[in-house]
């Protein structure tokens, strides 16, 4: 749940890195109550209707189709469709943001014009769209397919970041930056290209040696305890 972009994505109104941790402990037992209230439902779906095919998660949509009235099964399909694109926007446009505001503005073209990044954000918008819509092939086998490839990649990319963003006193961007950097292409190289060699997982992989280089970078870069503390700046958290 650290690493969900519901969360994060709130960072622009925080005023300080209390605030991020106050706002994040709240939001991780409202995400706790969230996911088991549908773990409990995937279960009982599963329970009442999981024999009707050999793969469990359909046994939601039977349960869907035979506890509701005609007529709810539409609205409820509908109101199913308009969450995930909700989501899916939200998603889209915080990564497009951070690309082309955090990475292109901060780092690359400090003196880029609003104009600039305001269409780097759309073209952005574009390229996670598709890559999206590629993605989806990996769904084809089931939802948990999702769940793996997503959950797994936004773990091993942004929790170390973000919890030691939030809690490391050593922390830098360009500790950050090249973490993020690296977990996002090491985990398709290793995932997609390598297989996982010696049967090792990706996420965990990724994840360790992320963390092993996001230290290293950060006591190479650390200049002093000016960034120590609540009063870290939002935008180096």
């Amino acid at each position: 749940m650290y690493c969900e972009a519901a969360c994060y994505q709130r960072f622009g109104s925080a005023r300080s890195g209390q605030d991020i941790k106050t706002a994040y402990s709240l939001m991780l037992s409202m995400g706790v109550t969230f996911s088991a209230t549908m773990a409990f439902a995937g279960l009982g779906a599963l329970a009442f209707f999981g024999n009707v095919t050999d793969v469990p998660s359909n046994g939601f949509w039977a349960m869907v189709f035979d506890v509701l009235p005609i007529g709810f099964r539409g609205l409820f399909v509908a109101a199913l469709c308009a969450a995930v694109m909700s989501t899916i926007e939200s998603d889209w446009l915080l990564f497009a943001a951070c690309s082309a505001n955090d990475i292109y503005k901060g780092f690359i073209n400090k003196n880029a014009p609003e104009k600039q990044v305001v269409m780097g954000i759309r073209i952005m918008v574009v390229v996670f769209g598709i890559c999206t819509i590629i993605g989806t092939i990996f769904w084809a086998d089931g939802i948990a397919n999702a769940w793996y490839y997503l959950g797994g990649f936004l773990f091993d990319t942004f929790f170390i970041p973000i919890l030691a963003g939030l809690f490391y006193k050593k922390k830098t961007t360009a500790g950050a930056l090249v973490c993020i950097c690296y977990s996002f292409v090491m985990y398709l190289i290793w995932e997609f290209v390598l297989a996982c060699p010696f049967e090792i997982p990706t996420s965990i992989f990724v994840f360790v040696t992320g963390g092993i280089l996001y230290f290293i970078v950060c006591a190479i870069t650390y200049k002093g305890d000016k960034n120590d503390g609540d009063s870290v700046k939002v935008q180096e958290v």
